[in-house]
Protein backbone atom coordinates (compact mmCIF):
# COMPACT_ATOMS: atom_id res chain seq x y z
CA UNK A 1 0.00 0.00 0.00
CA UNK A 2 0.80 3.66 0.21
CA UNK A 3 0.77 6.20 2.36
CA UNK A 4 0.03 10.27 1.34
CA UNK A 5 -0.39 12.86 3.96
CA UNK A 6 -3.82 14.22 3.97
CA UNK A 7 -2.68 17.79 5.05
CA UNK A 8 0.91 20.07 4.47
CA UNK A 9 2.32 23.31 5.21
CA UNK A 10 4.45 25.04 3.16
CA UNK A 11 6.62 27.32 4.34
CA UNK A 12 7.79 30.44 2.24
CA UNK A 13 9.93 33.07 2.52
CA UNK A 14 12.56 35.30 0.37
CA UNK A 15 15.70 34.72 0.82
CA UNK A 16 19.09 35.45 -1.16
CA UNK A 17 22.37 33.32 -1.69
CA UNK A 18 25.16 34.89 -4.16
CA UNK A 19 26.40 31.39 -4.89
CA UNK A 20 22.57 30.03 -6.07
CA UNK A 21 22.16 33.14 -8.13
CA UNK A 22 25.74 32.27 -9.77
CA UNK A 23 24.78 29.08 -10.61
CA UNK A 24 21.64 29.64 -11.97
CA UNK A 25 22.66 32.59 -13.88
CA UNK A 26 25.94 30.66 -15.48
CA UNK A 27 23.50 27.95 -16.87
CA UNK A 28 22.40 30.97 -19.43
CA UNK A 29 25.37 31.54 -20.23
CA UNK A 30 25.40 28.57 -22.78
CA UNK A 31 22.36 30.72 -24.73
CA UNK A 32 25.03 33.42 -25.10
CA UNK A 33 27.08 31.78 -28.12
CA UNK A 34 26.94 33.43 -31.04
CA UNK A 35 28.47 30.41 -33.39
CA UNK A 36 26.87 27.25 -32.04
CA UNK A 37 27.10 24.78 -34.92
CA UNK A 38 26.38 28.13 -37.07
CA UNK A 39 23.34 29.17 -35.16
CA UNK A 40 23.60 32.41 -33.38
CA UNK A 41 21.59 31.36 -30.10
CA UNK A 42 22.56 34.94 -28.12
CA UNK A 43 18.91 36.24 -28.90
CA UNK A 44 17.44 33.50 -26.78
CA UNK A 45 19.75 34.42 -23.31
CA UNK A 46 17.26 36.53 -22.19
CA UNK A 47 14.43 34.47 -22.36
CA UNK A 48 16.86 31.59 -21.06
CA UNK A 49 17.57 33.87 -17.79
CA UNK A 50 14.00 34.32 -17.52
CA UNK A 51 13.14 30.75 -17.36
CA UNK A 52 15.76 29.66 -15.11
CA UNK A 53 15.04 32.04 -12.43
CA UNK A 54 11.63 31.38 -12.56
CA UNK A 55 11.64 27.54 -11.77
CA UNK A 56 11.19 26.92 -8.11
CA UNK A 57 14.38 25.18 -6.51
CA UNK A 58 13.61 22.69 -3.45
CA UNK A 59 16.53 22.20 -0.97
CA UNK A 60 17.37 22.98 2.46
CA UNK A 61 18.66 26.23 3.22
CA UNK A 62 20.53 27.70 5.79
CA UNK A 63 18.46 29.91 7.44
CA UNK A 64 20.30 32.91 7.66
CA UNK A 65 20.04 33.85 4.21
CA UNK A 66 16.31 34.34 4.67
CA UNK A 67 15.31 38.31 4.36
CA UNK A 68 12.07 37.92 6.15
CA UNK A 69 9.94 35.70 8.38
CA UNK A 70 8.28 32.80 6.71
CA UNK A 71 4.76 32.69 5.39
CA UNK A 72 2.74 29.01 5.79
CA UNK A 73 0.52 28.35 3.47
CA UNK A 74 -1.98 24.97 4.47
CA UNK A 75 -2.94 22.46 1.85
CA UNK A 76 -5.47 19.75 2.33
CA UNK A 77 -4.29 17.22 0.13
CA UNK A 78 -7.73 15.26 0.70
CA UNK A 79 -9.72 18.20 -0.90
CA UNK A 80 -7.33 20.43 -2.55
CA UNK A 81 -6.57 20.29 -6.52
CA UNK A 82 -3.67 20.47 -8.46
CA UNK A 83 -4.48 24.10 -9.78
CA UNK A 84 -5.01 25.18 -6.18
CA UNK A 85 -1.20 25.24 -5.42
CA UNK A 86 -0.62 26.98 -8.90
CA UNK A 87 -0.40 30.73 -7.43
CA UNK A 88 -0.07 30.54 -3.57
Amino acid sequence: GRMFPSRGDLHIAPFTDETLYMEQFNKANFWYQTCFHGVDLSSLRNSAIKEYFRQPIVDTFDIRICMAKSVRHVVDFQTANETDLHKI
